[in-house]
């Protein structure tokens, strides 16, 4: 009878200390808090595309069967490769310039245009006359700023925005300017086309610039000079006969 009261005191403490435990346990919380944080990128797209394309001159060009009725090889290289310019001859696959895209960052659009040399024949008096035969016979050149006469033609789109010598297509091709992100550049530039042409025809026969272009030809055939006349050649002197030139777009982003 003793051995079943210790037993039932004995499961009565185990209750206990086991509620007890349960008890002090509960009393071991802690403050919790937290917080989650997570992010995703891209590359911002740039995706510009700039395009130049063409070549302007030829060593040879066929004739405009208008003038005098002839048709054919009209003009052509004879002992190299030099690409040629006469009176009468243009350029038919014009050089393009594009730029397109939209880029997702800002960016600079550059033109450059770095003119070397222009075919001109400089403001002048008292210049031989090759046209005539006549020794004694000589012209004024009075054109303002010099006898230009490849005459470049600049559009966007079909539109002119340019036209003269190369130092025009500079003056108005030529630039800097900056585009905010998410600018359609093709809507702001498009497509330019640069032709050119050197006029022949009876106005300008008329009008006595085949004396300018005569004397230009024999110029650069080393023809005597009559009356002789001490002509400098250069990009900055009494003429020059030569065209070189190029074109530079570069699209970069900017902070």
């Amino acid at each position: 009878m003793k051995t079943n009261k210790m037993l039932r005191l004995a499961s009565i403490l185990m209750v206990a200390a086991m509620i007890s435990t349960c008890a002090i346990s509960g009393t071991f919380a802690k403050y919790v808090t937290s917080d989650d944080v997570a992010d995703k990128a891209t590359v911002a797209k740039f995706g510009v595309v700039v395009t130049a394309t063409g070549s302007l001159f030829d060593t040879k060009y066929t004739a405009d069967d208008t003038h005098f009725g002839y048709s054919g090889l009209a003009v052509e290289n004879t002992t190299t490769t030099d690409n040629l310019v006469a009176p009468g001859t243009k350029n038919t696959d014009p050089m393009t310039f594009s730029i397109t895209g939209t880029p997702e960052v800002a960016v600079r659009v550059d033109i450059k245009v770095n003119v070397n040399e222009d075919i001109f024949l400089a403001e002048k008096n008292g210049l031989p006359d090759m046209t005539t035969g006549n020794p004694d016979d000589t012209f004024n050149n009075t054109e303002a700023g010099g006898y230009y006469p490849v005459v470049f033609t600049l559009k966007q789109g079909s539109t002119v925005i340019a036209e003269g010598n190369l130092a025009k297509i500079k003056e108005v091709f030529e630039g800097s300017k900056n585009h905010a992100p998410n600018t359609d550049l093709a809507a702001i530039y498009g497509e330019y086309t640069l032709t050119w042409a050197w006029d022949y025809g009876d106005e300008v026969i008329d009008a006595g610039f085949d004396k300018h272009d005569t004397l230009l030809g024999d110029l650069k055939a080393g023809t005597a000079l009559n009356p002789a006349i001490s002509l400098t050649e250069g990009p900055d002197a009494d003429y020059n006969l030569d065209i070189d030139f190029n074109i530079v777009i570069t699209v970069t982003q900017i902070d």
